[in-house]
């Protein structure tokens, strides 16, 4: 246990310290104030940044729903249309031209429908790279907040001396 009279003498020594060389501690101060602005400004931008990449999350993750209702209904309209091929095949030989025709059409379907799975998969990679994005500005958040934490731990430190 610190004797109470130490203990007081070495505060007076710190208050002496400041008292005698005031400008070098209003500098330290300042410089401290001025790192602590530069970071809640950098906090800022980050949370900005978070906000802006979960607002562009939610709206990929509807995209991706309405792909996916779309995608359902297109295999819901493929395989009708493979129903009816099949009885255009049976019928006489205009209706397989007709037949004919409409897998033509089913052909592009598909191959609107493999454009339209390659646009969710790319939206799905944003949305994974979104997702990455977000967890690292909160990391590096996290980091500046913890480091802001310990300057001004040091700081009170360095003012109670």
């Amino acid at each position: 246990m610190t004797d109470p009279t130490t203990a007081g003498a070495d505060h007076l020594l710190a208050l002496l310290a400041v008292v005698a060389d005031p400008a070098t501690h209003k500098a330290r101060l300042d410089e401290l104030v001025a790192q602590q602005k530069a970071i809640d400004e950098k906090t800022a931008v980050l949370n900005e940044m978070a906000a802006d990449t979960r607002r562009q999350n939610t709206a990929a993750i509807a995209a991706t729903i309405v792909l996916n209702n779309r995608k359902a209904a297109l295999d819901a309209r493929e395989a009708e249309l493979n129903d009816k091929a099949r009885g255009h095949e049976q019928a006489t030989s205009a209706q397989k031209q007709a037949a004919q025709h409409t897998e033509q059409k089913l052909r592009q379907r598909e191959a609107d429908l493999a454009r339209r799975e390659a646009a969710l998969q790319a939206r799905e990679t944003t949305v994974k790279d979104m997702e990455s994005t977000a967890a690292k500005a909160r990391d590096d958040a996290e980091t500046l907040k913890r480091k802001l934490q310990r300057q001004a731990a040091a700081v009170n430190v360095a003012l109670t001396t």
